[in-house]
């Protein structure tokens, strides 16, 4: 469990690994945030080159308070921000990658985006907020103005936090609005309630279902509060990566609001563990037409949707989740899509339509539900 704070401060859960070529600019672009941190908090995963003493080195001049914490043997990315995350001192939490670069205003906009999500649905509900990206590459140069319309991604929450200052196209509907506010889709039930079963593909259904198949929410734009926090912790072994894992369960017991700017510039080289090239890049392409390695990817989304039935069913049965609330509908989901994918074939494929599960796009639609039809027979 995270240490409760007197005060509304931010921690950052910055992550390192052989890092040492960007770490120092990206600590700098967080250290220079309009609303600076109240620690960042850096777990090194046995880095073998200069990260460690280049975090050392900033952090005896900063102003900002920075924890180092080295990680005697490599614990992978998951298990690495799980540490981070539950090290964190403050009620608000950034994560952060080391390699890139965040705008002066990131802290500031999403801190006013979860402030008034708290307004609006209480203080104790987790919440996550995320933003667009813009992508650049290793010098810097920018590759992409917005990652989301580069990936052809939509965000499914339904929720968007307006700024009317940045221009958006949300803003300008509403241009008499001079202050910051949500705007709500059209589909904003609430999942949780008492809906009959045909009406749950509906409003918080709608963005837990696009984010069982596809995560559309990149891990360096989240800031989530210690209420989603201690629902995400401890992260179980199997999950895909720690960035959806958070989303998921954001999805599930929360709600997720989309910040519509790029606040983060994203950097785009060939060590990156998650890249971000366009659908039809050749790599993309490639990576479809490798259909043992996607067969085997789409199996360990299947799987990471087990545990997280799993996990809100051990969160019930302790009492563990904060707020508590009745999380029927979502189990009655996953578990009658779960049952369908291990039966495979054309209950598998039907189950997907019926939930709403898939990838974004008709043709990552197309392809998905291909795979689940051919590979009923998996393990699952």
């Amino acid at each position: 469990m995270l240490t409760e704070s007197n005060n509304q401060g931010m921690s950052v859960a910055l992550c390192t690994y052989n890092g040492a070529e960007y770490i120092i600019a990206q600590l700098k672009s967080i250290t220079i945030q309009s609303l600076v941190p109240s620690e960042i908090v850096v777990c090194d995963d046995a880095s073998t080159d200069r990260t460690v003493e280049l975090v050392r080195q900033y952090a005896e001049k900063s102003a900002c308070p920075i924890r180092l914490y080295e990680n005697k043997s490599k614990l992978g990315v998951q298990a690495n921000f799980d540490q981070a995350i539950g090290l964190c001192r403050q009620p608000y939490i950034a994560l952060s990658d080391q390699d890139d670069l965040w705008k002066p205003q990131k802290l500031e906009r999403l801190k006013q985006a979860i402030t008034k999500a708290e307004d609006h649905y209480g203080i104790d509900t987790p919440i996550l907020v995320y933003s667009d990206l813009e992508v650049i590459d290793d010098q810097n140069k920018p590759i992409s103005q917005s990652y989301m319309k580069q990936r052809k991604l939509n965000n499914l929450s339904g929720i968007t936090f307006v700024t009317p200052s940045t221009g958006s196209l949300l803003s300008s509907r509403s241009s008499k609005r001079k202050e910051p506010y949500l705007c709500f889709g059209e589909e904003q039930a609430n999942f949780r309630g008492e809906e009959d079963k045909k009406d749950i593909a509906k409003g918080k259904h709608k963005c837990l279902a696009g984010l069982l198949a596809q995560n559309y929410i990149t891990g360096s734009t989240i800031l989530i509060n210690k209420y989603l926090a201690n629902n995400v912790l401890p992260m179980p072994e199997g999950i895909v990566m720690h960035d959806w894992w958070v989303a998921l369960v954001a999805a599930a017991t929360g709600e997720i609001i989309y910040v519509d700017e790029q606040l983060v510039k994203y950097r785009q080289h060939h060590t990156n563990l998650i890249g971000a090239n366009s659908f039809f890049s050749a790599a993309n392409i490639w990576r479809m037409l490798n259909v043992k390695e996607f067969e085997k990817h789409v199996a360990a989304v299947v799987r990471q949707e087990a545990i997280l039935k799993k996990h809100l069913e051990e969160l019930l049965s302790k009492n563990s989740i904060k707020p508590p609330v009745t999380l029927d509908n979502v189990l009655t989901m996953l578990g009658d899509h779960l049952n369908a994918l291990g039966q495979g074939r054309m209950k598998a494929v039907r189950a997907s339509f019926y939930w709403k599960v898939g990838m974004q796009s008709f043709t990552r639609n197309l392809y998905y539900r291909t795979l689940l039809y051919k590979s009923g027979y998996l393990g699952y």
